[in-house]
């Protein structure tokens, strides 16, 4: 458990460098060599609980009324990450090539490699809490991951939290016309959203299937 440790530590502190008023060079480069140290921690944790290992557990002793924070990783938490970091990392990968263009001008991209950390931070966490409360907190890292998209894309931050919430398409809609935010971005990434888990829910779940029996 304490490569995932070292891992949620090594992106809070890439997603900060990424945001010193430094050129956007370091701070890509600086989101790009967390997001990949952290992949590597990760898998670390993950590849022998993947082949068999005991789950991994840690209990943090914290105030009232949390009492204790509580981490599992177990082999469906280890499956899921040991493709959710990845993703992102490849994600950072092409963002070094679609943003460089942005590197000498004053656009601030740290932002973007701010918010894929955080990503990755809200995978760990939702993925290994064990009560309501850790995951609660892996939510709420992806609310600070819509607020720095939504900075990114000069969006209102309900707008962009709406579209990314997995709350579903007709509820996100209806909230989005009560509230009068952005319908034609809700309604984009929550069919995107939407389609993605039609094309591969079946693929993973015939795949979590076949590997608990």
């Amino acid at each position: 458990m304490n490569q995932l440790i070292a891992a949620v530590l090594v992106l809070m502190l890439g997603a900060a460098l990424c945001l010193l008023p430094v050129s956007n060079t370091v701070r890509a480069g600086c989101g790009l060599a967390s997001q990949g140290l952290a992949t590597a921690l990760v898998w670390l944790a993950v590849a022998p609980v993947l082949l068999g290992a005991p789950e991994l557990f840690i209990e943090m002793p914290w105030g009232y009324p949390m009492g204790s924070l509580r981490f599992r990783l177990d082999a469906l938490g280890a499956f899921f990450l040991s493709w959710s970091l990845p993703m992102t990392l490849l994600g950072a990968v092409y963002a070094m090539g679609y943003l460089r263009k942005y590197f000498d001008g004053p656009r601030h991209v740290g932002v973007h490699f701010a918010l894929l950390n955080m990503i990755s931070l809200s995978f760990i966490l939702v993925y290994t809490g064990e009560h309501a409360v850790t995951f609660l907190l892996g939510w709420e890292v992806a609310a600070l991951s819509a607020w720095l998209l939504a900075h990114w894309l000069d969006k209102d931050f309900l707008s962009v939290y709406l579209a990314t919430s997995p709350g579903g398409l007709d509820a996100m809609t209806i909230i989005a016309v009560d509230t009068h935010a952005d319908v034609g971005l809700v309604l984009a990434m929550q069919t995107l959203r939407l389609f993605a888990v039609i094309v591969s829910g079946a693929f993973f779940a015939r795949l979590i299937i076949r590997w608990s029996r």
